[in-house]
């Protein structure tokens, strides 16, 4: 009996390992793994090829696409770009479609240091205004495109002599416009006004007239002649009640300085 039931477990042994090589032989090396398409979806990009992956690998990762104005952000499992794709740890079971994500590109903006002066400081000011309206203060930076205006404002007796830099000149000279496009200076160049001082000899020999700045002194000239008279000095009026003072009074517009006679007496001594 004991034999019989040796017999038995022998032959059910040699029937399970046979069943076990038809198995193998059948999962053997020769067997044709399954494959799935990787398809990828660049949403506006360039195309990128689809892909051939077998069950359970991992799915090598393309080239980026390209796009205008886009910056690639990876690829995703839905089009609505919520679940990244990891080229490292997930793997394939089926057919899949894979999504690139875009990020709009936000163009640079340039921006520019815009300097300006006036000379002397002393001669007036100036300020700077965008064409909206917005004021500028010298130094800082502003956006390349911007329009500026800069405007003049001399100080009592000066003038503008003109601008130099980068900026434009208006007919009026006392505005000037600046396009940026680059770091820029701009200066407003004020000058002294001059007068005209004009010396009437009220009928002595001529003398002739003289430019002076704003606010300066006038160099005095020599005297005029007049037969038989003598030359008392130059005054602001033509009736001479007030003397000139050359030391001390000062031009501050067109001027005419009127020369005083007094007569000479003479005594016949002979």
């Amino acid at each position: 009996m004991k034999i019989r039931n040796m017999l038995r477990g022998i032959l059910l042994l040699l029937l399970m390992v046979s069943g076990l090589s038809i198995f193998l032989s059948c999962k053997g090396p020769n067997s044709t793994p399954t494959l799935y398409t990787v398809t990828f979806d660049a949403q506006g990009g360039s195309a990128v090829t689809p892909l051939e992956v077998e069950h359970g690998k991992t799915v090598t990762q393309p080239d980026n696409p390209a796009r205008d104005e886009f910056t690639f952000g990876g690829w995703y499992k839905e089009s609505a770009c919520t679940t990244p794709w990891n080229f490292a740890t997930d793997t394939v079971t089926t057919n899949i479609t894979l999504y690139a994500k875009w990020t709009p590109v936000v163009p640079t903006t340039e921006l520019f240091t815009i300097t300006y002066s006036a000379n002397p400081a002393a001669g007036g000011s100036i300020s700077a205004k965008s064409t909206d309206g917005t004021s500028l203060t010298s130094g800082k930076k502003i956006e390349k495109g911007t329009v500026l205006v800069f405007t003049a404002v001399p100080n009592t007796g000066y003038d503008i002599s003109g601008w130099t830099g980068d900026a434009t000149p208006e007919p009026d000279n006392k505005t000037a416009k600046l396009t940026v496009t680059k770091n820029s200076t701009v200066t407003v160049n004020f000058a002294l006004k001059k007068y005209t001082v004009t010396f009437d000899a009220q009928g002595g020999s001529a003398v002739a007239s003289l430019e002076v700045e704003h606010g300066k002194t006038v160099t005095q000239p020599d005297n005029p002649e007049k037969t038989p008279f003598a030359f008392g000095g130059w005054y602001k009026e033509k009736e001479c009640t007030t003397p000139w003072n050359f030391a001390t009074d000062t031009v501050t517009t067109a001027t005419t300085l009127y020369a005083q006679w007094k007569i000479t007496i003479q005594f016949d001594v002979s």
